[in-house]
Parts: structure tokens; sequence; C-alpha cells
């Protein structure tokens, strides 16, 4: 890409165990409390049931099944409430498969395991009782585990993944490495590399384009950097570039969700350097 107009100098470093509930089907049979269930609250969603190869428009209310994966366009939004009472909100241009539901017979122990390839979702999870249950949401560069918490976390096109807690217990894992995530902080994790220590979002109206710049490093390895440039104002900008005192190559890596080589007001741009 080419980016040489807006010239950003960065000097320093910126630093309960859950019953099965029975309900009576419309037969007057009893059936099992659906694991997961689909609210569309904009739009058209897509689902892909399990074995299945091609993509279906989902309704409301439709019940998911473990293995179903869900698709929300550029104009959809949806929701899944699950059977302990946690939600997950999928935002436009998301896709999030569920690898695993499941109460375990002999403790009560709950296993809720998503897989988020792309997209913004936001979890809002149960309190988990004993330390055998979980909620995870893997990505393709990590994990994300929760408990009792709100949990935001993006996934860009090229698997860079954005942990931001909101409130409650968050842990982000990556290359073997677990960052805990405080409340207000968030974590990045780029492909082949641990997670990014915690840092806050910043002030989003201080000023009109803002950069963070993140350490990853543990003794003895290479230190990579991670450089978020974030547009705060009303006017996209045009080739924008990173330059560090620090680092010699800064490389570009994901953002452009448009593809139009302008950082819109919005967006975000990552660029990383070792």
């Amino acid at each position: 890409m080419t980016k040489k107009k807006l010239l950003i100098l960065v000097i320093a470093v910126v630093v309960v165990v859950t019953p099965l509930v029975i309900f009576l089907g419309g037969n007057g049979e009893e059936q099992a409390n659906p694991l997961a269930t689909l609210s569309i609250k904009e739009g058209d969603v897509l689902v892909m049931n399990v074995g299945a190869d091609s993509w279906v428009q989902a309704q409301v209310g439709l019940i998911l099944e473990q293995g179903d994966t869900i698709k929300t366009d550029d104009y959809s939004r949806a929701e899944i409430t699950f059977f302990e009472g946690s939600i997950i909100e999928l935002e436009p241009g998301t896709v999030l498969n569920i690898s695993d539901l499941s109460i375990a017979p002999d403790t009560g122990s709950t296993s809720i395991m998503l897989k988020q390839e792309l997209g913004k979702t936001i979890s809002r999870v149960k309190k988990l009782t004993d330390p055998i249950s979980r909620y995870e949401v893997e990505t393709p560069t990590g994990v994300a585990a929760a408990r009792d918490t709100i949990i935001i976390i993006c996934v860009d096109e090229a698997g860079i993944t954005r942990v931001f807690n909101q409130e409650g217990s968050v842990v982000a894992i990556a290359q073997g490495t677990e960052v805990q995530i405080p409340e207000g902080m968030q974590s990045i994790i780029i492909p082949g590399a641990p997670p990014s220590l915690p840092h806050p979002l910043g002030d989003e109206g201080a000023e009109s384009i803002r950069i963070t710049k993140n350490i990853m490093a543990v003794k003895g390895d290479t230190i990579t950097y991670i450089y978020e440039v974030t547009n705060l104002g009303d006017t996209a900008q045009s080739n924008v570039y990173v330059v560090d005192t620090e680092v010699d190559v800064i490389t570009y890596v994901s953002g452009d969700t448009n593809n139009n080589d302008m950082l819109d007001p919005g967006e975000t741009w990552i660029f990383t350097g070792t």
C-alpha cells in the first residue's frame, strides 16, 4: 500500500450449575430446554447447519445445535441466548461457529465454546459458579475466556483479534501465554504472537488521530510492536503511514475495511514492526 501523506511520529511507548429445564412441546411431549436460540435483531441472518455445505436464511427463534455456523451480513445483527443464560450479540459482518454446548451429567458443569472467524461480538456471560465451567471464544489467533463479564471481541480480515473487558474477568490466551485483562482494558492478538499487555482504549474525543503503541515480548524474544492508528475525526485521511525512531521498518497489516486506501472516520488501522 502507498500511504505517505499523514506522517505519525512515535517516540515514546504508549503504553452456576444450571439444571436442564424440561417443558412441554406442542404435541404435549416433554422436550429438553434448547441449548441455544437465535434472535434476529436486524436484517437477514444466514446459518449453515452442522453437516451442511451451504447457507440458508435463518428464522426467528431458530434452535441452534453444536456445529452450526451463523453469519450476519453488513446490514444485519443477531443474538444467541444460551441454556445457562449467557447471551452473545453478533454485529454486522460476523461469522460465528458453535463448537461445543454441553452440561456434564455428573457435576452439572457447563461448557460453551465458540469460534469467531470474523467480525464483532458482545458476550454477556453469566457468573460461572464452579471452576470447571467455561465460556470461551476462539479466534484465528487466540482464545478469550470469560467468567461473569461483558466482553467485546473484534476479529478483522487479517485475523488480528481485539479483546476488550467491559466488566468482570477476562483472559486472553495465545502462543502458550495467558494475559489477564482488567476491566476497561483491551489486549490485541496478532497471528503468531502472544497477547499484548493490557492497555486502555483511550480518550475518544481527545484528538482527531490517535495512535497507540503496544509491546509484545517475553525475556529473550524479539520485540514486536503493534501500532493502532484510529481516525477520531470526521474527515478521511489519505496515505497514512507510521514512523518510529525505535523501529526501522513498520508494515501496514489491516484495517482498511472498504479497501479505499483512506483512513476513514472511525476506522482503526494496524501496523507492526519488530
